[in-house]
């Protein structure tokens, strides 16, 4: 008997590793084909076309894949970046290295595969781990743009940029509203708030257990806690204060980009603080 047709989207694969041509044929045989072989979709950064910078793009695809392949071998900084990133946002990964001291010991916990030298027992281990995603599948999700929908003040962030502008003596609140526009309960957990800024120490959130991570640009992402369960047409908020020293009086502004993310996708707002003496 034939099986069941389906016209749901093959697994995303996105891979994590060295640009360095050393790692090709650990990409090309060793990973790809593997993807191909079970049934799923893969892809490295270096393979695809975008006008965002390289940074924001592999952000946004991390947070796009249903599933993450990183390759630890010689513990490349980048590479353990991207997966740390990953991992803040709950993302399934697997590891892969040609020697397991390069996999830390509170990663080796997560699912990971040591090849050593043969790309056959790369490409056996890998695609059994791939098919079994692609045979238990995430619960597919609706994108943010339709069911979530946020708000500074009675301003839609969606609508562009926004500004503000604040006096140097006081400490300027970034306060925003989700509103769930959808007909369906988004469940705790299943969507959540980063603010990325140049700064690390000085602010402070809304909320307390906000998870800090530096990001390979220099900047920080501020990753709040799970937001609880929103309801159809329900609200919530999320924020953070900024605190200046006030010996300091160089700033000009500070560019601050808010992140939402869901399981299989990501969507960005600007805003501008403009202080004013």
């Amino acid at each position: 008997m034939n099986a069941t047709p389906t016209t749901r989207p093959k697994l995303f694969c996105f891979v994590l590793m060295p640009f360095d041509k050393s790692f090709d044929d650990v990409y090309k045989i060793g990973i790809k084909e593997s993807c191909e072989a079970a049934g799923a979709y893969c892809e490295r950064v270096d393979e695809q076309i975008f006008n965002e910078r390289i940074l924001d793009r592999i952000y946004n695809q991390i947070a796009k894949a249903d599933l993450i392949i990183a390759d630890m071998t010689g513990r490349n900084a980048n590479v353990f970046y991207e997966v740390g990133y990953a991992h803040a946002l709950g993302k399934t990964t697997v590891l892969l290295t040609s020697k397991a001291d390069d996999i830390p010991f509170d990663l080796k916990h997560f699912s990971h595969i040591v090849y050593g030298n043969s790309l056959i027992d790369l490409r056996a281990q890998l695609t059994k781990h791939v098919k079994w995603f692609v045979e238990n599948p995430p619960t597919g999700e609706t994108p943010l743009k339709e069911d979530v929908e946020v708000f500074f003040k009675k301003r839609n962030l969606a609508d562009g940029l926004i500004n503000i502008s604040w006096q140097f003596q006081d400490r300027p609140l970034v306060q925003i509203n989700l509103h769930n526009i959808s007909s369906r309960t988004i469940e705790a957990g299943s969507l959540r708030v980063g603010f990325i800024t140049t700064l690390d120490s000085p602010l402070e959130t809304v909320e307390a257990g906000v998870k800090l991570i530096e990001l390979p640009d220099g900047r920080f992402l501020h990753m709040l806690p799970n937001l609880p369960a929103l309801l159809p047409d329900e609200y919530a908020k999320a924020g953070i204060t900024f605190f200046y020293q006030p010996d300091v009086q160089n700033i000009d502004e500070e560019k601050i980009v808010i992140r939402l993310f869901k399981t299989k996708c990501s969507r960005d707002f600007d805003m501008v603080l403009k202080p004013k003496f």
